[in-house]
């Protein structure tokens, strides 16, 4: 037997080092479990912003979702969605009188919920769109939400119907039609009217987060109607919605501003986005539309549908000045003679990439983890001095060993 083997077996091959062994395996076993449970608890992974409208007129149907990994990139998947639409009169004489938890409204709401259509597609570059006629849709004057079930390789979210749900379809009336429309991006939430303004838009104060419900033109001006198409509009109304989330991503390597939206709007028309610069100041509560240039910053267009835009990280502040907490947005399309818009203040979200890898580095430098080999390793280090040196010295047979030749030659 050749000598280098000989010492391995000798020294490694034995029942305490295999037992040895056996027990770090465990622990490692060990390490990858509570790891997994860690992640499993955290909050999910999956980030899909999402957009649908419903026309009971004709049945159309239209949804889109762009899937996003952990570091808000797109990311390929399946998305298996259903619709549910119920009626909230049943709905609240369902319910006990008086008092009332929020797992009986849930129960409540789950026994009336109809399932008018349901399907799964998988996405190309992150996106899904499905679009298509459903009978079951055509003359519908229930209450409906969208719920999906993401699967990408960072794991499941799974949605069920939900009281009050961010993801319920709201009604976008214009003349004689009404079409029911979803948008959603992921938290913070925040749904803004789409409004037609005259010459002047009333901008949200800027620690109105998410504020959309506010006049659009000073009550003394009176009620003011313009005529879009076919279409006579009165100043002010809904005429689509938008929600937005504004983000920072910081990961190891580098740093990255982005704006997601999910926007509808009853015309299908481009709408320009507006960032308020970080050095603005004294930007009037009244606004031109011909003034939003001098505070705000152009950063790119959306139209109807969900948008991922990357912006320049020094939008959002100035040389050695921090990112600022919450920052205004507004939206502008023209149509006609006429201009759409949506004002709207986000509050900047700071998200620090890389928590899968955070979470098992936590693990590993645990007590359950790097603190069971450091405990056990002098132990082990020991024992294998013990056996290749001190053991020989003590029975005689290191000098024979120490006396032999180092190679062949001498």
């Amino acid at each position: 037997m050749r000598p280098v083997l000989y010492d391995f077996k000798r020294g490694v091959l034995r029942r305490s080092v295999i037992a040895a062994l056996a027990i770090f395996v465990l622990v490692g076993v060990g390490i990858a479990y509570s790891t997994a449970a860690a992640m499993a608890s955290a909050p999910s992974l999956q980030q899909p912003l999402l957009y649908s409208y419903i026309d009971p007129g004709s049945g159309d149907f239209k949804l889109e979702a762009l899937l996003l990994d952990p570091e808000l990139r797109p990311v390929d998947g399946e998305l298996r969605y259903k619709v549910g639409c119920y009626n909230e009169t049943k709905l609240r004489e369902s319910l006990p009188k008086g008092a009332y938890s929020s797992a009986e409204y849930r129960e409540a709401l789950r026994k009336l919920v109809r399932v008018v259509d349901e399907g799964a597609a998988r996405s190309s570059g992150g996106r899904v769109s499905v679009a298509k006629r459903v009978q079951d849709l055509v003359g519908l004057n229930l209450t409906c939400q969208l719920i999906v079930n993401v699967t990408t390789v960072y794991g499941t979210l799974t949605q069920t119907f939900e009281p009050l749900s961010t993801q319920e379809y709201y009604p976008v009336k214009v003349g004689n039609r009404t079409v029911q429309a979803m948008v959603r991006v992921p938290e913070p939430f925040y749904r803004t009217n789409i409004r037609l303004a005259n010459n002047t838009i009333r901008l949200p104060s800027p620690l109105d987060i998410g504020g959309s419900e506010v006049q659009q033109v000073p009550p003394w001006r009176g009620t003011t109607t313009a005529v879009v198409g076919s279409y006579t509009l009165v100043v002010g109304e809904a005429l689509g919605y938008v929600s937005l989330s504004l983000r920072t991503v910081y990961t190891a390597k580098s740093e990255r501003t982005l704006l997601l939206a999910s926007l509808y709007s009853y015309e299908d028309v481009e709408f320009e986005v507006y960032l308020e610069r970080s050095n603005a100041t004294g930007v009037p509560e009244f606004l031109d539309v011909s003034d939003v240039g001098r505070y705000f910053e152009r950063v790119g267009v959306v139209r109807s549908g969900v948008s991922l835009l990357e912006l320049e990280v020094g939008l959002l502040k100035g040389p050695g000045v921090p990112v600022r907490q919450f920052l205004r947005i507004v939206l502008l399309a023209r149509s006609g003679s006429s201009t759409l818009y949506a004002a709207t203040t986000q509050y900047v979200s700071v998200l620090e990439a890389g928590l899968a890898r955070r979470l098992v580095a936590a693990q590993v430098a645990s007590r359950a983890g790097a603190g069971v080999f450091t405990a056990f390793f002098p132990v082990v280090a020991l024992y294998l001095v013990y056996v290749y040196v001190a053991k020989p010295r003590a029975q005689g047979a290191l000098e024979f060993v120490l006396a032999r030749p180092i190679t062949r030659l001498d």
